[in-house]
This record gives structure tokens, C-alpha cells and sequence, in this order.
């Protein structure tokens, strides 16, 4: 599933290419989860942010309020632009958005994606963002002495901390030397520092490299992220640590696979 450096290259990429074009018309050829009115025909893009793993497209039109469009790619979705319909898309399109800089198609093989629609913008998220100026020490500390759980599956919370997800979870931890094991009530301030520095560092390194290509995950050009060539421990059990030479090893948690070195990562 996409994760917020994925989501964020496709966000950046949309707001390129789109920002400022009209939805001319749109066919929906697989209504499952997609929620689209006619209302948005004739509508100009009038932006396109992320909140958390939605992509989110700001809809306006002349004497009327904006209207929101929230997609999520969950498993394989993809949202690819080309000039050409058959040449977009190597998957049945779900969706086509027709605009006078080309065509948006919402591909997305498994059918888990969604498409929702409202009239205000209630798709933003009051969670913790990782890159925003909110993202403090302090606000850190005050969710990590308040969980009870262990540090792999805070990061994975949702309602904790938005847009990290496994492959993300295992990099973080593994550059602040913490081990996913690890209670949240028994870390240090001085490794709370480390942790907040190390997620905004692996999310910014990600996202310049345009997200992680493990299969399914395409920008808007089709194009592989390239997160992959630079992972230390996701994915890589039975390797050489790249700090110390350990063997990585691999562990259940909360049903996931988690990556870590047992020596780096011992705190």
C-alpha cells in the first residue's frame, strides 16, 4: 500500500501537470467504491494536496463553493496522465478524467481504491503529520508516554502518527538504532530526538527519490519509485547490516513482518 513519500510524488506531480485544468467530462467504467457526481463535470482544478494517504483534488467553478475529491490507492491503485486512453493505463481503467493537458485514469487491478466525494474538505486529518511544522519533540513525547504499545506498531498507527507504514516503519527505526520491541514508555528524550530527526530524514530521502517500488506502486508517468535501491533492513533478511555487518533478521508483529538488526537495534 502507498505510503506518504508515494503519495506525496504523486501529489507534487498532479499539481504539476493539472493545477488549473477543467474536468471536461468523465466515465466511470467500475462504480465499485467511487463515489463521483455530475456536479464535478466543468469543475476546475483548483488544487491538489495530500491529507495523510489521501490524494485530495480541490474542485471550483465560478459563483460556487469547492467541492473535494479524496482518493485512496490502497493495495494497487494508480493514477496515471497521458494523451492517449490506451496507452495510459495497462490495467482496465476504473476511471478516466478527461482535461484539455490530458487524460487522468484511476487504475487499480484489486478494486480497493476509493473515490469519495463532499462538499467540504473533510478529508484532512487532525493526527500528527510528520512533515508539518507540528511535528515536534514535544508533541512526540507526549504521544509515546501515552502509549502502552511497542515502537513498530506506533508507527503504524494511524491515529498516532500519519503515512507511515511498514516499509517506512523499519528504515525509521533502523537509522535512530531502536529496536521495534521497544515499549514507547521507555524511551530516553534523548533517543525521542533521534526518532523524530530520523522520520522526517527517511521521509524527505524518500520522497526525493520518488517513493519505493516493492511491485505495484507507479507515479503518474508509470515510472518505478527508487526508495528500493536505498533500504537498509525492509526486505532484506538474511543480509549484511550495512552498519555493522549483523545479520538481518526478520519477526511477526501484530501479523507484519518486521525488519531489524538485533545488533544495531538492541536498545
Amino acid at each position: 500500500m502507498p505510503e506518504l513519500p508515494e503519495v506525496q510524488t504523486v501529489v507534487s506531480q498532479l499539481k504539476k501537470r493539472l493545477w488549473g485544468a477543467q474536468i471536461v467530462k468523465f466515465t466511470i467504467y467500475d462504480k465499485q467504491k467511487i463515489n463521483l457526481p455530475r456536479q464535478i463535470k466543468h469543475r476546475t482544478i483548483a488544487d491538489i494536496v495530500r491529507c495523510a494517504k489521501y490524494v485530495v483534488i480541490v474542485l471550483s467553478a465560478p459563483n460556487k463553493k469547492d467541492v473535494y475529491l479524496a482518493i485512496h490507492l490502497r493495495m494497487t491503485g494508480q493514477l496515471l496522465i497521458s494523451r492517449d486512453h490506451k496507452a495510459a493505463c495497462l490495467n482496465k481503467s476504473r476511471v478516466d478524467f478527461y482535461t484539455e493537458r490530458g487524460i487522468l485514469q484511476f487504475c487499480d487491478v484489486r478494486r480497493f481504491g476509493t473515490i469519495s466525494y463532499a462538499k467540504i474538505n473533510s478529508f484532512a486529518r487532525s493526527e500528527l503529520e510528520p512533515l508539518e511544522k507540528g511535528f515536534t519533540v514535544e508533541r512526540l513525547h507526549a504521544l509515546l508516554i501515552a502509549s502502552r504499545c511497542n515502537l513498530k506498531s506506533f508507527l503504524l498507527n494511524q491515529n498516532k502518527l500519519v503515512g507511515v507504514g511498514n516499509i517506512y516503519a523499519a528504515e525509521i527505526l533502523h537509522r535512530a538504532q531502536l529496536s521495534p520491541k521497544k515499549l514507547c514508555l521507555t524511551l530516553s528524550k534523548k533517543q525521542i530526538i533521534v526518532l523524530q530527526q530520523s522520520i522526517q530524514r527517511v521521509l524527505k530521502e524518500a520522497i526525493k527519490n520518488r517513493g519505493t517500488t516493492i511491485s505495484d506502486y507507479r507515479d503518474t508517468d508509470k515510472s518505478r519509485g527508487k526508495f528500493q535501491n536505498r533500504l537498509r533492513v525492509y526486505g532484506r533478511e538474511g543480509k549484511a547490516c550495512a552498519r555493522c555487518s549483523s545479520i538481518i533478521k526478520r519477526i511477526k508483529q501484530g501479523g507484519r513482518s518486521t525488519y531489524y538488526c538485533p545488533d544495531c537495534q538492541y536498545k
